[in-house]
């Protein structure tokens, strides 16, 4: 789906921010799922480069939840799985399969050759990416917040990677 008004006003905070922040970066990543391309596109159009459409930054895949609204689902059900990472969508994914594919999208980074990036993605991929990208099980990550535009913050220090900053939001006052 692409983006609600309030989503588009995120995003455009978004952009003015890393406009006034002169943001530079070697890649601009992105899920192909709309709402997240059409993100990437409004957010760095100043900075004039290609976006890198990756399939393994798609959100969860909600199997035969897809589509549908939450109350239309057994509320056990989906408080199990708000509640436990490893209680897997019917007919899709749970946490941990979205942490092996968040895995696979670090493996792919390592053979780029510059450094700095920018990736437009989902709630729970960023949780995962989180957990993979630390080497912390995937139930910790689950517990974490991830806004809508929220922007994470990672750093590489010799072989391993440090959370700098995690769901910096102070691109947009407090938003209905």
């Amino acid at each position: 789906s692409s983006l609600s008004e309030k989503g588009r006003f995120q995003v455009n905070r978004l952009r003015d921010r890393l406009e006034s922040e002169n943001f530079q970066c070697d890649y601009i990543f992105s899920s192909p799922l709309m709402r997240a391309v059409e993100t990437a596109k409004v957010a760095t159009a100043h900075l004039n480069q290609e976006i890198l459409i990756d399939e393994l930054l798609k959100e969860i895949d909600c199997g035969e939840f897809e589509g549908r609204l939450t109350s239309d689902i057994d509320p056990n059900t989906i408080q199990r799985l708000r509640e436990d990472p490893y209680f897997r969508y019917p007919g899709g994914e749970n946490c941990e399969d979205v942490k092996k594919r968040a895995e696979a999208f670090l493996e792919k980074l390592k053979n780029f050759e510059k450094e700095t990036a920018i990736i437009f993605s989902h709630g729970n991929f960023n949780r995962a990416f989180m957990s993979a990208i630390l080497d912390v099980p995937v139930e910790i990550a689950v517990r974490t917040i991830q806004h809508n535009t929220g922007l994470n913050y990672f750093q590489k220090f010799q072989s391993s990677f440090k959370l700098i900053t995690w769901n910096d939001i102070s691109h947009f006052d407090k938003i209905s």
